[in-house]
């Protein structure tokens, strides 16, 4: 048996940028970091059997690899023509909620048929795999982030000038940055459901306007600011993750809603300095930044449902062999 675990992560600022066509014609840059929340995945040889059972949110059991219902599975095992084993996925978090669990799905299975093939992949091997997978097999209208962070863990400046050339600054936190993530970051859920394809398919319509253009290039311009203020002050970095959500939403106008505005001005109401929804749009998680007694307040509130953050320094790796 194999067991890889993948995290989640977190986008703080230039999501949107790693989509084409922006990406390409003018280049995307991120500031992320991964969270300690999985995506866990498990191999093991099928009993006695050329099968291939897989269990996630419903169980599939089939003969060959192109039966598959899953879109992922099915690309990702036809590849190798992978039988006669038994995959099941479990995850800390709910898919949909922001936190790039699609992409770490992608990522930790092909990690883990890799290493059941006996392989040890580079951790870039794997992000520019799953982009292979999602973007040109799958014909996902989505960015390429996710898969970078999921793979290399920790947190990251990426610079995408286009797939095949991505620039990757591994960050190592500062004692006051690890301060203001656990003492004045807080996830809170905004329930509902969305697609976040067909969100990013809208937003990836419209990348060719003048105003989305200008959104775009003002929410890359505020990596490297959004950097400088988590090194030094709480305040101002929720202040230009307020600026980046704003600018975000211009995206789009299905970015936002009125329950997740609603819930956002609330929590500004009650004394956060500023925040943003993290992921597609719709719903999900929102990243908060405030004082640490607003943060603690609401943490323990039951009106809430939270995540407190730590950082994830390992990205996709390999957990558990036998």
């Amino acid at each position: 048996m194999i067991i890889v675990r993948t995290p989640l992560r977190v986008s703080l600022f230039g999501g949107g940028t790693d989509i084409d066509p922006y990406m390409t014609k003018y280049g995307g840059k991120v500031l992320s970091f991964c969270i300690n929340k999985y995506i866990y995945l498990s191999i093991h040889p099928l009993v006695e059997s050329e099968d291939i059972m897989l269990k996630y949110s419903i169980n599939e059991r089939v003969n060959k690899p192109e039966l598959i219902q899953h879109n992922v599975f099915r690309v990702v095992l036809q590849e190798h023509d992978l039988r006669g084993i038994d995959i099941a996925v479990s995850s800390d978090i709910a898919a949909g909620t922001g936190l790039g669990s699609s992409s770490a799905f992608t990522v930790g299975l092909i990690h883990l048929v890799e290493e059941y093939l006996g392989k040890t992949p580079s951790k870039r091997y794997l992000a520019n795999k799953a982009c292979d997978v999602e973007l040109d097999m799958l014909k996902e209208p989505i960015g390429i982030q996710d898969q970078f962070a999921a793979a290399f863990g920790g947190v990251n400046i990426f610079e995408f000038n286009s797939r095949s050339d991505v620039a990757v600054q591994p960050i190592y936190p500062e004692e006051r940055m690890l301060q203001i993530m656990s003492l004045n970051m807080l996830l809170v859920r905004v329930t509902g459901e969305r697609s976040a394809s067909a969100l990013l398919l809208k937003q990836r319509r419209m990348m060719h306007q003048d105003e989305v253009i200008e959104s775009l290039n003002d929410i890359k311009d505020m990596v490297d600011l959004g950097f400088e203020a988590w090194k030094t002050s709480a305040i101002e970095l929720g202040k230009l993750l307020d600026k980046a959500w704003n600018s975000k939403k211009k995206l789009s106008s299905s970015i936002s809603n009125d329950k997740v505005d609603f819930m956002y001005q609330k929590l500004i109401s009650e004394g956060f300095y500023g925040g943003k929804l993290l992921g597609a749009g719709g719903n999900g998680y929102l990243l908060m930044v405030g004082n640490q007694a607003v943060v603690a307040k609401t943490h323990l509130s039951k009106e809430y449902s939270t995540l407190a953050l730590n950082i994830d320094t390992n990205g996709s790796h390999v957990i558990y062999t036998s």
